[in-house]
């Protein structure tokens, strides 16, 4: 066996590490285990990606100790995870650390001990030659021992001088890490402090609970037990007869006793306490009956069916395109071809975009197959994540349910992929490692031989250009379950209400009378606008100015009654101001329309109706959108006005009329797919009404009701705006036709920003070579400045994605000599779904 192992960590660094095994560990020592390493100062986790016969140098160290007795990671896992690092450019070992749950990694923390000496004399001579110095020893002079962390909370700057020499009061605030380093280090060469090295506690550990079980004793020694004891011997019996295992409060419950009875029987050697370990469970949202299997499958269903099942029997990992309407039964075919992936003895992942989707389905899909289906998402506490993490891993769990961290799960023999709405940008994680889900999803299905089923309306452009090609194979339904209508959509020309009708109203004349007709029908309404707040943005009307973030530069948002305007990138926020900051003018006014706005309107236009307003400002608080969604469905709110999250997660039947106040909040944004975005909104939208039993109505006012991306989404005709919107993306070279590495350059100095990014650019264009790469940039972001941020772009582009990265890559890992300034960041994004 080798002697050597290479390690990759989860710190940014793009590099393996050699340790040498001691002897005493050969045997522990596999691919996937975790272990634990020294590392510079500190002791950490590190991850066993191979072994080597011999080192590349002769310093190498020894690992301390194997974390586990079984792999964490199988070398399927730990292909996989190669393959993301090395196409999104992102360290293995923080890829490795994404897949694997919360808490599961261990590091050393330093801990100071203070010596025996007298510090009265000794402070104010440390004091002359070091303010750190001296404030470390004050510090430990209140506890003997304590972390290195807890003194760096601890510690003030230096006191500042005042004009006259003396010093300033101390205020608290940040310090230089190094600076307490330094003086821990020269304290201790001084042998005044000591510090070692402790292993922090895992965050997450496995649940054990105390159970109790009886032991064997006679007839006799148990009514002799009655007579001086009759509460201990009625619990005893108790625990005899029971077939089911118990705590011993609920011993004592059950008894009607208190635990101080049950203490008494182990006391005296009548039972014994247990260890066991339990499982944490995840909160099931919705409905669990089983409404899936109630319905019965139209023709075309048969048919879709039939084809993914063969395709899963065959084992060939096949993409199929299932497109369909919503309401048009997709969920019911995944139960089915779920039901068939298992039959086979292979496993199944079923991905959301959203976590109140995944946990609906977890519900239902519970209610159906029982306790071998499982679910992963972020919002799931560390225990219970931890928990599902190791049912999967041991095979007690087969189904997944979650949103895109859940293509990491560890399911064997996976033979089934389904990404529900795979046009959503949710499945793009947005930090590193920034990869996208079902790119994932198609890498571990060709792995695997499993079968991936891409779910939508409105498929990506680059789905269906898959289609068209041939590689992906399309599955239609045309119609919704039980032939329900679809709804009548009412498209509404802005431009003709104010220059025909004298209509300066936010609402259309046609949308006020279809909300006034179904609310007296004891109807519901909502009210969609992908815009929060009561306004746009501040406007002087005498000179112009537009009140901006300071720290963003963008429009600050007005929200009414506070009268305050946010900034909705970085949350800075001020009050109205009475007069204009550059003129001294009286008519600073409110602009455009917020969802703030359109719930005002709408309380004066319907002063009787139950408004409710959602979107993020409203839904802070933890379960205040369950609780909307609740309240909306008990029919306890006649008009909900909100964002797009008011579009996802409600469940409704009946009459409903569903508004769009604005169709063109996105179609402007500067980026190439605000088109492909907008037309999946507004198909969602229709598509979202009409589930009930009686069709519904959708009113959509626009101010561009002749642009394509509008026009067909209200006319349900995806081809036709598809094949509009490839000839757009071909004559300008954009996704599907080349691939995309957008590359972000931000500091806190613009000047730095723009020179790292200069430079950056300048490389690529040497480096390129012969290679078919284009260089964009630099150019400022479309969001220049976020967060007192100032942000410049470099993209590359090119039809080889290899390409792409054969030029970045070395430029990379020359990223030090690349950032001369240490508050300068680089963010690589390969495949991304949004330029902004």
């Amino acid at each position: 066996m080798s002697k050597y192992i290479e390690v990759v960590v989860g710190l940014p660094i793009d590099r393996l590490f050699h340790y040498a095994i001691p002897s005493h560990l050969e045997e522990e020592t596999a691919l996937g285990k975790r272990v634990l390493i020294p590392f510079g100062s500190r002791q950490i986790t590190g991850y066993i990606v191979g072994f080597i016969e011999e080192p590349p140098t002769d310093r190498i160290r020894e690992i301390i100790d194997v974390i586990d007795r079984e792999p964490v990671l199988s070398p399927r896992m730990l292909k996989l995870t190669k393959w993301v690092s090395d196409y999104y450019l992102s360290p293995w070992g923080q890829v490795i650390e994404a897949v694997l749950p919360i808490g599961t990694k261990i590091e050393s923390r330093r801990v100071v001990r203070l010596k025996d000496f007298d510090l009265v004399k000794v402070i104010p001579e440390i004091e002359k030659k070091s303010f750190d110095q001296a404030q470390v020893l004050k510090i430990l002079e209140e506890k003997k021992e304590m972390g290195l962390e807890e003194i760096m909370k601890r510690m003030n700057p230096a006191p500042l001088k005042r004009s006259g020499g003396e010093p300033r009061p101390l205020q608290r605030s940040g310090v230089k890490k190094k600076g307490v380093y330094s003086a821990v280090n020269a304290l201790e060469k001084k042998g005044l402090v000591e510090s070692r090295l402790v292993l922090k506690e895992r965050l997450v550990k496995p649940k054990i609970i105390r159970m109790v079980k009886a032991k064997e004793i006679s007839e006799e020694m148990l009514k002799k037990l009655e007579k001086g004891a009759p509460k201990q011997a009625q619990a005893l019996r108790i625990l005899r007869e029971s077939k089911e295992e118990m705590t011993p409060l609920q011993l004592a419950e059950k008894a009607r006793t208190s635990t101080a009875t049950i203490k008494s029987l182990k006391e005296k050697g009548f039972l014994d306490y247990v260890l066991k370990e339990v499982r944490r469970r995840a909160k099931e949202i919705g409905r669990v009956e089983k409404e899936i299997e109630k319905l019965k499958l139209t023709d075309e269903q048969r048919k879709a069916l039939g084809v993914i099942k063969k395709s899963i029997s065959e084992k060939k990992g096949e993409v199929i395109l299932l497109q369909g309407p919503r309401g048009s039964g997709k969920e019911r075919i995944y139960l089915e071809a779920i039901t068939h992936s298992l039959s086979k003895g292979r496993g199944a992942i079923l991905l959301y975009p959203e976590i109140i989707f995944a946990s609906r389905a977890f519900a239902r899909l519970t209610s159906c197959l029982g306790d071998r289906v499982g679910i992963l998402h972020s919002e799931l506490s560390p225990g219970v994540r931890y928990d599902e993490w190791q049912r999967i891993k041991k095979g007690m769990a087969n189904v997944i349910i979650g949103t895109r961290l859940a293509i990491f799960a560890p399911v064997k023999n996976l033979g089934l992929i389904i990404i529900d709405g795979e046009e959503e940008t949710s499945y793009k994680q947005e930090e590193v490692p920034r990869y996208y889900a079902r790119e994932v999803a198609l890498r571990r299905a060709r792995e695997s031989g499993a079968t991936v089923i891409l779910s939508s309306g409105s498929p990506t452009l680059e789905s269906y250009y898959e289609v068209k090609n041939e590689n992906y194979r399309l599955v239609r339904l045309s119609q919704r379950i039980d032939k329900r209508k679809l709804p009548e959509i009412k498209l509404v020309d802005m431009r003709l209400e104010l220059t025909q009708k004298k209509n300066r109203s936010i609402f259309s004349l046609e949308l006020q009378e279809r909300m006034r007709k179904r609310l007296e029908g004891k109807g519901q309404v909502i009210l969609f606008l992908n815009r929060r707040g009561f306004a746009s943005f501040i406007l002087c009307r005498e000179c112009g100015l537009v009140l901006r973030c300071p720290n963003c530069n963008l429009s600050l948002t007005y929200h009414f009654p506070q009268a305050f305007l946010r900034c909705h990138h970085c949350n800075y926020s001020i009050k109205v101001p009475n007069i204009c900051p550059n003129c001294r003018g009286y008519y600073m006014r409110p602009f455009g329309i917020g969802t703030q706005r359109v719930e005002e309107e709408i309380r004066k236009l319907f002063p009787k109706a139950r408004v409710m307003r959602m979107d993020t400002d409203t839904t802070r608080k933890k379960g205040s959108y369950q609780r909307m969604v609740k309240a909306f469905e008990e029919r306890r709110v006649d008009i909900l006005v909100g964002t797009q999250m008011v579009l996802k997660g409600l469940e409704f039947k009946g009459k409903v009329l569903l508004g769009v106040v604005s169709a063109d909040t996105a179609l402007n944004l500067p980026d190439f797919r605000a088109t492909e975005r907008t037309f999946a909104l507004l198909s969602q939208v229709g598509g979202k009404a009409g589930r009930g039993s009686l069709p519904d109505e959708v009113v959509i006012q626009t101010y561009t009701p002749e642009h394509y991306g509008i026009r067909e989404a209200c006319f349900g005709d995806y081809d036709s705006f598809y094949n509009r919107e490839i000839e757009y993306r071909k004559e300008l070279s954009y996704p599907p036709f080349t691939h995309l590495i957008n590359i972000l350059v931000r500091s806190n100095v613009e000047k730095q920003s723009q020179k790292v990014a200069s430079h950056l650019a300048s490389a690529l264009i040497k480096a390129k070579k012969e290679e078919k790469v284009q260089i964009l940039g630099p150019s400022p972001a479309p969001l220049a400045r976020v967060k007192g941020q100032y942000r410049w772009q470099v993209a590359l582009k090119g039809a080889n994605i290899e390409n792409l990265r054969r030029v970045l890559r070395p430029i990379l890992k020359k990223e030090k000599s690349l950032t001369r300034y240490s508050n300068v960041f680089i963010r690589v994004d390969v495949d991304p779904v949004a330029l902004l």
